[in-house]
């Protein structure tokens, strides 16, 4: 039988994650469309918009992972915040890497809380992760003890 084949059940959990992220985005995109347009000096005061990676480093006992860097130089990511939702895609080409997370997220004062909605673990559905942020113009760094990231607004 088809559906019992691991490799078939894998492909269409692929095609079934990439579904729902194309699906966040178009709701995104058309959820951004339709608010009214902020003023220049709210919209710099503000996470809401569409943001490009720049770069990264994961640490986990005695590893670091800088990106882009050797082990994930073509990395490409967007994140895309509304007024209440968040979104992130990602890609690695190179070692055919895509992912897709969406969910909530928390304001309060240097803290930015996601909570998953979309995640590619069911287990980790509702889980969130804690970050401290600065938000300097167009420019948006995340940390947390684990990780540092660094955004720049596109939109």
């Amino acid at each position: 039988m088809i559906l019992s084949n691991p490799e078939i059940l894998n492909k269409m959990k692929n095609l079934f994650k990439t579904l729902s992220l194309i699906c966040f985005i178009i709701v995104s995109a058309v959820i951004s469309c339709t608010k009214q347009q902020p003023t220049e000096k709210q919209e710099k005061n503000s996470l809401e918009g569409v943001w490009e990676f720049v770069s990264g480093e994961q640490s986990s006992q005695d590893t670091i992972i800088t990106y882009p860097g050797p082990q994930l130089s073509d990395i490409r990511s967007f994140k895309f915040i509304t007024r209440e939702h968040w979104g992130v895609t990602g890609m690695v080409p190179s070692q055919e890497l895509n992912w897709g997370f969406a969910g909530t997220y928390r304001l309060t004062d240097d803290t930015y809380v996601e909570y998953f909605v979309i995640q590619g673990d069911p287990e980790n559905i509702g889980d969130s992760t804690v970050y401290k942020y600065t938000l300097d113009g167009d420019k948006w760094t995340i940390s947390s003890d684990w990780l540092k990231e660094e955004w720049k607004r596109v939109e």
